[in-house]
């Protein structure tokens, strides 16, 4: 609608016209003077601009006096409102008068018909340009709240108010506050402020234990909103009671234990019993508590910290430490089936006192305890030393720091352990039995739920470690989530690949079995169980084959426990293998038929849907061949870290 007229420059030649083009180019580019962003008009205002063009002759000959008449349309909000014509030495005009707009937002547009033109020296000039859309914001004064005031200490407050209504204009807020009979004192209290956006005013210089009465207001283009509704608030006295709960964490495997920092004022007396009383709802059960503190601080000590333990190992006369048992029988507190999150509430008064101060409630996590169990590289025919000092402080002790991190307590840093893995868990996949695999698990969980309150546990299983996860959590009712990464859920052809290497299945069998047995288990933990049926396909008539293995530790789902699978999607993975049978019986590989595919997107080691198990799978973003999450450094990649942890607290 509102199109620029397109000029042609012509070289200038005395006595003759020349032509100016103005490159305006598409609506809402403008040659103006005029910044044509954000303006405010207070409601009842009428609108003008004056709207002048640049001389856009530049050093084009001498600077003489110009007179420039464009006739110009002008349009509110597509309404045409008037015509004006510019006129002088830059074509200056100005809007007419738009009357009164409604409150909010507008839009202003400027049209010329076509070009001015006068003669000066034997020059001539034309112009063309359009200018606009651009807005136009109609305010009102704002509407205010007073919200009630907090933090409030023997000499501050902070004091709260909220913008209702911005009356379509950007907003700064105040305070005004007194005593009660005292005179109004004035606080800015930010700026920039829109509807229900809230504003705030930390205040000095306040006497204690003193009532004040204050009241918000705001400001914008339009005027000052009226004074909102007035609060009062109380300041603290001068000599304050107060407690703060700084830790709460278990030290046994059955007692919390709370730090805390304790002021007594002066004015308490000496001889009174001092006393902190604590109380939540851990698990579904109330507990209550109440330590006495008398010789653990005095009248007039200022946030004497006091840990659980402070006191308890005097040699003379040891004070009780500051422990919750949750297996008292007074308030036995049920075994955690998950994690637990409860709020820590707390009180110190001493004997005699009105008021007891209740200190800042604490929000207390306790996590289930976690088990990482290792993949079946460290199992390999190579010195476990090299995979102890090289890749498994990598992989795994960055896995564990990121937990430890994230609230989680290993063997050597904590008195209530919450987190085990290598060096403590190994195991050797190839020399594992099913009863021999789920005892040594078994000893691990067992572990664990003794030296924790929990009834359940977690497993991070990397690799080949999300089958031992797995396996165990099938047979088992202490496992409430099995978190595998990288995991084979459907078995691998790596396997099939090393035993058809072999020139017979007797020899095959022997690199396969587990020593001094006659079970083939290497192929029993990796034989495949897709989807689409075997993975071994007859080169001879493109039929899939029978498997020649037969699975072990592939087990059902438990229906109690929450399976989650991660993997990496960046690699290509065999998941078909072409064989062809030999002359003794056995097979060997052989290429696939042109065009056949064989491998699908997955980490080199396991598909896409080889990693598939209740809860999965999870793609972990790769890029490309060397992208840095390979299958075997899996678990020390930031994003596979924050996806347990994120599954974890599920």
């Amino acid at each position: 609608m509102f199109s620029a007229l397109q000029l042609t420059t012509l070289s200038p030649v005395l006595g003759q016209e020349e032509q100016i083009a103005v490159p305006v180019g598409d609506v809402g580019q403008t040659i103006t003077s005029l910044s044509a962003w954000d303006y405010e008009f207070p409601y009842g205002t009428p609108v003008t601009f004056t709207l002048c063009w640049y001389d856009l002759r530049g050093n084009c000959g001498e600077s003489k006096y110009r007179i420039l008449y464009v006739p110009i349309d002008w349009y509110i909000d597509d309404t045409l409102i008037g015509t004006t014509v510019t006129s002088g030495p830059y074509g200056c005009t100005t809007i007419p008068d738009t009357g009164v707009l409604e409150v909010g937002n507008h839009t202003w547009t400027a049209v010329p018909r076509g070009w001015g033109y006068t003669e000066a020296f034997g020059w001539a000039y034309y112009l063309c340009c359009a200018c606009g859309p651009n807005p136009i914001r109609i305010t009102q004064p704002p509407v205010v709240s007073t919200w009630p005031a907090s933090d409030m200490t023997k000499e501050s407050a902070v004091l709260h108010g909220c913008i209702t209504d911005d009356g379509y204009g950007g907003c700064w807020g105040r305070f005004r506050y007194r005593e009660e009979k005292g005179d109004y004192l004035y606080a800015s209290g930010g700026w920039g402020l829109r509807t229900g956006q809230s504003f705030s005013a930390l205040i000095s210089g306040l006497k204690p234990n003193a009532t004040y009465y204050f009241s918000a207001q705001a400001t914008n283009s339009a005027g000052e909103s009226a004074w909102g509704n007035e609060q009062t608030f109380v300041t603290r006295p001068g000599e304050v009671l107060a407690l703060q709960i700084t830790n709460a964490r278990m030290v046994s495997p059955h007692e919390l234990g709370i730090d805390m920092e304790v002021t007594f004022p002066e004015d308490a007396p000496a001889e009174s019993l001092r006393k902190v009383n604590f109380w939540a709802t851990v698990n579904g059960k109330e507990i209550f508590r109440t330590f006495d503190i008398t010789r653990l601080v005095e009248p007039g000590d200022n946030k004497k910290e006091i840990s659980f333990d402070y006191g308890s190992k005097w040699v003379e006369n040891p004070v009780p430490p500051r422990t919750i048992d949750f297996a008292d029988e007074s308030q036995l507190v049920p075994r955690f089936d998950d994690n637990v999150e409860f709020t820590l509430h707390g009180t110190v008064n001493w004997e005699g006192g009105l008021y007891p101060e209740e200190a800042t409630p604490l929000l207390v996590q306790i996590p289930l305890p976690v088990i990482i169990i290792h993949g079946y590289l460290y199992t390999y025919n190579q010195p476990a030393g090299w995979f102890l000092e090289q890749l498994a402080p990598v992989v795994y002790a960055d896995l564990k720091k990121s937990l430890h991190d994230h609230g989680y307590a290993d063997v050597d840093h904590s008195r209530y352990t919450t987190m085990w893995g290598m060096p403590d868990i190994t195991y050797r996949a190839e020399e594992l039995t099913e009863s021999t695999l789920y005892l040594k698990v078994n000893d691990w969980v067992t572990n664990a739920l003794q030296v924790t309150y929990a009834n359940k546990v977690n497993l991070i299983g990397h690799s080949t470690g999300g089958l031992v996860a797995r396996y165990y959590a099938g047979k088992t009712d202490t496992v409430d989530k099995v978190i595998s990464v990288g995991t084979p859920h459907l078995g691998l052809t790596d396997f099939y690949t090393l035993a058809f290497e072999q020139s017979s299945r007797e020899n095959a069998e022997k690199i396969l079995r587990v020593p001094g047995t006659n079970l083939e288990n290497l192929i029993r933990w990796f034989e495949p169980q897709y989807p689409e049926g075997s993975c071994l396909v007859n080169a001879d008539t493109g039929e899939p084959m029978p498997e020649l293995y037969e699975s072990t530790f592939h087990p059902a789902s438990n229906s109690d426990v929450h399976y989650y699978s991660i993997y990496a999607n960046n690699r290509d993975t065999p998941y078909k293998l072409w064989v062809r049978q030999r002359n003794n019986g056995w097979y060997k590989v052989v290429d696939p038929p042109s065009g056949v595919a064989t491998t699908s997107k997955g980490d080199g080691y396991v598909r896409a849907v080889s990693s598939s198990a209740g809860g999965g799978p999870i793609a972990i973003p790769g890029e490309g061949e060397n992208s840095v999450n390979p299958h075997a450094t899996l678990c020390k990649e930031p994003w596979v870290q924050e996806k347990i942890l994120e599954l974890l607290r599920r």
